[in-house]
């Protein structure tokens, strides 16, 4: 079995209207195997969280929706994992982005924009599939909190996809990717002051 290598962002580039081989191109150029739909077609950043939904708190989707505002151009593309889970996230993105005015009334922010550029992609059965999602879609992975990604985690690591992750979590399973990403040579990519830090 070969070492894993540092994530990078340096991408293999394929020939315009060559075949697609895994393990080269860029995610906007491997767009093509998203299934319809997912992502307009000018994507500047791809950010990707392929844990299943309990572990993400109301904290670190707010946290996803300010990166969201930060970078305009960019999607976030969640695993659908429960498909059922799906509609109460958009349903909290779009309260997280809104706010109460001086009445109590619900002033709607920019939630349904958000969501537009939030997308879901199904479970792939052949876990090969899946891991593969990680090097033909992601410039960088979101870590969830406060359970951060194990085998997902790694998966993307291997796959040699950059992960942002929050590293101010006192439990175990809390701190799995910053140990990775420290054994890699990566401390730039562990957030150890809270959510601003991670965005």
């Amino acid at each position: 079995q070969s070492e894993v290598s540092k994530p990078t962002l340096d991408y293999v580039q394929r020939p315009v209207g060559a075949e697609y081989q895994m393990g080269t191109g860029t995610p906007q150029q491997n767009r093509c195997l998203a299934p319809p739909g997912v992502g307009p077609a000018n994507v500047s950043f791809v950010f990707c969280n392929w844990n299943k939904f309990l572990k993400n708190n109301p904290e670190t989707v707010r946290s996803w929706i300010r990166i969201l505002r930060d970078v305009p151009d960019a999607i976030l593309c969640l695993l659908e994992n429960p498909p059922s889970g799906t509609v109460y996230l958009r349903k909290f993105v779009h309260e997280a982005s809104g706010t109460l005015n001086d009445q109590g009334q619900f002033v709607p922010g920019d939630g349904d924009e958000l969501n537009s550029r939030i997308h879901f992609l199904t479970w792939e059965k052949n876990p090969f599939d899946h891991q593969r999602r990680n090097l033909d879609f992601c410039n960088v992975m979101l870590d969830s909190n406060p359970y951060n990604g194990h085998t997902v985690a790694q998966d993307a690591l291997y796959a040699g996809v950059p992960i942002v992750t929050r590293s101010d979590g006192m439990d175990m399973s809390s701190r799995v990717t910053t140990s990775a990403n420290l054994v890699l040579d990566l401390p730039h990519l562990n957030a150890y002051k809270g959510p601003e830090h991670y965005e």
